[in-house]
C-alpha cells in the first residue's frame, strides 16, 4: 500500500483527482482483495522456520524436498479457482478480458475439455468479425492535420 501511495502521489494533480474519483478498488492492484498468483508474501526464513527439528539434521536434498513440499502445500491453499461453466476465474483476467487465463486453460485441459474456443467470448470469434465487417464499411481515420475540430468543444464526461 505504501509503495502504491508513494507512486500515486507523483502523478499530476488532475490525474490523481480523476483516478481517485473512479475509486482505487476499481483499478489499483494494491487495493484488490483477492490473492494474486504472482505475489509472494512469504520470505525465505519463514520456509526454514516451518521445518521440524528432525528435518534440520538431514542431507541437503531432503531439506530442499521438505521446503518444496511446504511451498506446494502453501500454493494449494491459495489456489486460484476457475469456474469453467461460469467463465470466471478468481484471478479476474477471464472476466475482464473475455479470454480464458492460464488457470482456466489448465483446468480445462485437466478436465479433458477440448473445445477451448467455447471458452472465449463470442465477440472474439472469427465469424463475428466477418459479420461486423460485412455489414458496415470501415473508413480509415485521416491524419490529424485533416481532423475537423468542432466549435465550441464539448466536454466529454468519464463513464460511471
Amino acid at each position: 500500500m505504501s509503495i502504491f501511495e508513494q507512486n500515486f502521489s507523483r502523478l499530476i494533480r488532475d490525474a490523481r483527482e480523476v483516478l481517485t474519483n473512479i475509486g482505487h478498488l476499481k483499478w489499483a492492484r494494491a487495493y484488490l482483495s483477492i490473492i494474486c498468483w504472482n505475489v509472494l508474501d512469504m520470505e525465505v526464513p519463514q520456509y526454514f522456520s516451518v521445518l521440524s527439528l528432525n528435518q534440520r539434521n538431514v542431507p541437503i536434498i531432503t531439506l530442499i524436498e521438505g521446503i518444496i513440499e511446504y511451498m506446494q502445500n502453501t500454493f494449494v491453499e491459495r489456489s486460484i479457482m476457475a469456474d469453467l461453466n461460469g467463465h470466471t476465474c478468481s484471478c479476474g483476467k477471464w472476466r475482464s478480458l473475455g479470454i480464458p487465463c492460464g488457470h482456466a486453460i489448465a483446468a480445462a485441459r485437466h478436465s479433458n475439455m477440448h473445445e477451448l474456443l467455447d471458452m472465449v467470448q463470442v465477440y472474439y470469434h472469427a465469424d463475428v468479425f466477418q459479420l461486423i465487417y460485412q455489414t458496415q464499411t470501415v473508413h480509415p481515420l485521416p491524419p490529424p492535420s485533416e481532423w475537423e475540430t468542432p466549435d465550441p468543444l464539448l466536454a466529454v464526461l468519464l463513464p460511471m
